[in-house]
């Protein structure tokens, strides 16, 4: 299994595991073999040259409660359908002109930033709304309005909570982060 310590900073031990190697790492997680890619040759290799070789494992079967079944917790066809998809949006010149967005986005929150110099800013929350104003807007084209780029962060903290429980606790109790995602859910 996995070192205790890696329980309470997952992202922490996946750096140390694969920091600067440039070849897949080998964990022990569960019943099956699983490895960890950081290199951009290993991401190629398993998402386009041999993508038809590779199977999600028990890791991605767990995202389904959150996630549902589609491009990153589906296998085979409903796999292929939903990677073919999503081919126009990630084209080379469909990111390109769309960054320009992203950009924008991005000088508009340090505009905002600037004008607010006098007030305490949560550095946390400014860099996440900011990314995810950043993503949306390089990889789909639309802008989010304050109220949508938060709502987005604050899921992603919850989900990010629940995700490090459920991925790294393979026996548990219901623990806080599970409640709270729950909660959000249900409304």
């Amino acid at each position: 299994g996995l070192p205790r310590k890696s329980l309470g900073n997952p992202i922490g031990f996946i750096s140390e595991k694969t920091l600067n190697r440039f070849e897949p790492v080998e964990i022990s997680i569960g019943e099956q073999p699983t490895f960890l890619l950081a290199y951009p040759e290993g991401f190629r290799e398993v998402l386009v040259d041999k993508a038809g070789s590779f199977r999600k494992g028990q890791e991605q079967e767990k995202l389904k409660s959150l996630m549902g079944t589609g491009l990153i917790t589906a296998n085979d066809e409903r796999w292929s359908d939903s990677r073919n998809s999503l081919k126009r949006s990630f084209s080379a010149s469909a990111l390109q002109s769309n960054l320009v967005i992203g950009i924008a986005e991005l000088n508009k929150e340090i505009a905002r930033l600037v004008i607010r110099m006098d007030k305490p800013v949560n550095i946390h929350e400014f860099v996440g709304c900011t990314s995810m104003r950043m993503m949306v807007a390089t990889l789909f084209g639309e802008r989010l309005d304050d109220a949508e780029a938060n709502t987005i962060y604050q899921s992603c903290i919850i989900a990010r909570d629940y995700l490090s429980q459920v991925m790294w606790a393979p026996t548990r109790e219901t623990t806080i982060a599970e409640a709270e995602y729950k909660a959000a859910v249900d409304g």
